[in-house]
């Protein structure tokens, strides 16, 4: 029997997205014919892992062949001075900049929070801290004190990736 007195035993019980969890619901008939032979389960539990390990696999191939053809593209944009492109079908494939700060002196940043009274930015995680960066550079304005930041290229699209994938 279960310790009362566990805190873990009071947690409410975890309850998925009602739409995922009709999904997971579905998808389950389908083991319909062994859903009560464990041994069975654990044998199509190991061969859905091995699968997921190929998907990983061919989506971790096709990312590094996205960031080739991202160089590929980023480096013909220099070179012939163009920032985006675009094709027949009215898709673009344009360059970006992202600032990625790194905060390098804790004590000057939070000496300019408070001298901004921007106390909203105290306990600012990484992704906050790349949008305030980003957003002030945008608008012209320095970096807070105690911050640097790396800009970083990217190719952004609009449009061309259409189609369904089921």
């Amino acid at each position: 029997m279960p310790d009362e007195k566990d805190p873990k035993h009071r947690l409410a019980k975890f309850e998925e997205d009602p739409e995922y969890a009709a999904r997971i619901k579905a998808e389950a008939k389908k083991f319909g014919k062994i859903k009560d032979e464990p041994a069975k389960l654990a044998a199509e539990f190991f061969e859905a892992k091995k699968l997921k390990k190929v998907h990983e696999k061919k989506l971790s191939d096709t990312n590094l062949k996205i960031a080739a053809i991202e160089s590929l593209l980023l480096a013909n944009f220099e070179d012939q001075e163009i920032t985006s492109i675009k094709d027949e079908a009215g898709a673009t494939i344009f360059k970006k900049s992202t600032a990625y700060p790194v905060v390098k002196d804790k004590k000057a940043l939070f000496a300019w929070i408070k001298a901004h009274k921007a106390a909203h930015l105290i306990g600012i995680v990484h992704q906050s801290l790349k949008a305030f960066v980003n957003e002030r550079l945008q608008d012209g304005e320095s970096l807070p004190p105690g911050v640097e930041a790396f800009l970083k290229d990217s190719i952004g699209h609009r449009g061309g990736v259409g189609g369904d994938v089921d």
